[in-house]
């Protein structure tokens, strides 16, 4: 008997494989469709157009907290400020493409549109020429792949300690010595914020409504309140 395959080009019971990653699967079949998704942008539209820029604001406020670059060693730099945001980006996109909603993947896809917008404007407004945009943004965009590759075994089994290994090794290359890379903190951070986002209502969502944990201040004190964004 022949399994059914989803529309994704999955087989059924291949996402319970514990080499599943969501993201990756997603990023995967987006390009087999051209990279834009524009089946599914053209037919599931109904939540109103500024959504997609309200949520992928609410991720840029978040990768914006200045805990992030004064106590846990994120540099203030163009890619110290790109490996925040792209983190928070990641977070996002995993908690979509494991929804069900069927207008999850279509908001996915817009969400992460404004990303490589926003990306190419800011090398614009670093003075990059239109000649290296193409470039630089390919090579960022190319990292922020490999981070979905290396950080979807140690987040989709809860291994907190496999994941500070993997966010020191992607990250601590990119801080030189302004800065000390707080590996344990952001892993238990990066695993409350995957359980945070998985708990939020869909529904808020596709409404522009998107909430964090708070950023843990310094080492040892992890607060658990929870920052939302709104409109």
């Amino acid at each position: 008997m022949r399994r059914r395959k989803s529309s994704t080009g999955l087989v059924d019971g291949q996402q319970a494989a514990g080499n599943f990653d969501p993201v990756r699967e997603f990023m995967t079949w987006s390009d087999k469709q051209g990279g834009g998704c524009m089946i599914l942008n053209s037919f599931n539209k109904s939540q109103p157009p500024e959504v997609p820029q309200m949520l992928y604001s609410a991720v840029v406020e978040q990768a914006r907290q200045p805990a992030f670059f004064l106590h846990h060693g994120f540099a203030d730099t163009v890619t110290g400020r790109f490996d925040c945001l792209a983190l928070h980006l990641y977070l996002f996109t995993r908690r979509l493409v494991a929804d069900p909603h069927p207008l999850a993947a279509s908001l996915n896809q817009e969400v992460f549109d404004h990303f490589v917008r926003d990306t190419d404007r800011a090398l614009r407004e670093l003075g990059v020429g239109d000649t290296s945009v193409a470039k630089r943004n390919k090579k960022l965009l190319r990292g922020f792949y490999a981070m979905v590759d290396e950080l979807g075994a140690p987040l989709g089994n809860g291994d907190e300690t496999l994941l500070a290994e993997t966010l020191a090794a992607r990250f601590k290359e990119h801080e030189g010595d302004q800065a000390t890379f707080d590996a344990s903190v952001i892993a238990r951070y990066t695993l409350d914020c995957a359980e945070h986002l998985q708990a939020q209502d869909m529904e808020a969502i596709l409404a522009g409504r998107l909430t964090w944990p708070d950023v843990p201040p310094r080492k040892g004190r992890h607060a658990r309140n929870d920052r939302t964004t709104r409109r």
